[in-house]
């Protein structure tokens, strides 16, 4: 299930033309919570750069990389408030909890 944030971003990145990208991000590739990489804003933030320093791309689609990333830094497709709570109230959050409160000294 893509969540509402990853939604968007797959919707931004389909209007770009970064079909390929915007598949990752349906699949929760790059959203905070539901990645399965430990920093997945670095590797979107990574992807797009790689984008914008092809000179083989347009200029159209470095301008449109260019344009997602400040959108990316500036917080627009961070998990939400509700996908936040969701996922600390989810089987795996909770695991997460444990595991912070596990080394937590009284």
């Amino acid at each position: 299930m893509t969540a509402r944030t990853s939604k968007l971003l797959a919707d931004v990145l389909k209007k770009a033309g970064f079909i390929g990208l915007a598949m990752r991000a349906e699949q929760d590739e790059f959203h905070d919570y539901l990645s399965p990489h430990g920093m997945p804003g670095m590797v979107l933030d990574e992807e797009l750069r790689a984008i914008i320093a092809d000179d083989r791309n347009s200029e159209r689609a470095r301008m449109a990389a260019h344009n997602i990333r400040e959108r990316f830094h500036d917080g627009e497709f961070d998990a939400d408030d509700i996908e936040s709570d969701e996922w600390a109230a989810s089987p795996e959050g909770q695991a997460t909890f444990k595991e912070l409160y596990k080394g937590k000294k009284p």
